[in-house]
């Protein structure tokens, strides 16, 4: 596993990496006042399916860096964290 502190849009997210390199990619999302430890049953067993595991501290959540507020209903800054990642 690969513990990560990643600065996208000026601000740092916690992400954790696991399985081949090469392996197709999954995303894991956490719920809205959780964490990357919401995932920490599935990630070994993705990893050992062969997939690229990728789990991150939304902005704002677990060791990411904190955050003022919400951009409530759309959550724009949340895609455009993902899609940086």
């Amino acid at each position: 596993m690969c513990n990560l502190i990643i600065f996208v849009n000026g601000h740092n997210l916690h992400v954790e990496s696991s399985g081949p390199e090469n392996g197709p990619p999954v995303v894991l999302l956490h719920h809205g006042l959780g964490s990357i430890m919401a995932w920490r049953e599935q990630v070994a067993s993705l990893a050992e399916a062969g997939y690229k595991v990728i789990a991150y501290d939304r902005w704002g959540y677990g060791e990411s860096d904190a955050r003022q507020e919400l951009d409530l209903p759309s959550f724009r800054t949340d895609l455009k964290d993902l899609n940086s990642l």
